[in-house]
């Protein structure tokens, strides 16, 4: 289950209200709009911000910087 803050959850809304539009105000589909809706909306904050922590991958350790050659 994915929880939205108040912010987030009116972004789905509004996106979903734009998907149904878009394709023509179709009765009985608002589950499948409103999970695209919610789809397209983590990716744009991964994009953004990285993929949420609640997914459960481990993030990898920072790499020290690397080298130039000939530094000392």
């Amino acid at each position: 289950m994915i929880f939205l803050s108040a912010v987030d959850e009116q972004k789905v809304r509004d996106r979903a209200h734009a998907i149904w539009q878009a394709e023509g105000r179709p009765e009985g589909r608002h589950l499948e709009h409103w999970r695209q809706a919610q789809s397209e909306i983590e990716r744009e904050k991964e994009a953004l911000n990285g993929p949420p922590a609640s997914t459960g991958a481990a993030a990898a350790p920072p790499q020290p910087p690397k080298k130039s050659p000939g530094a000392a």
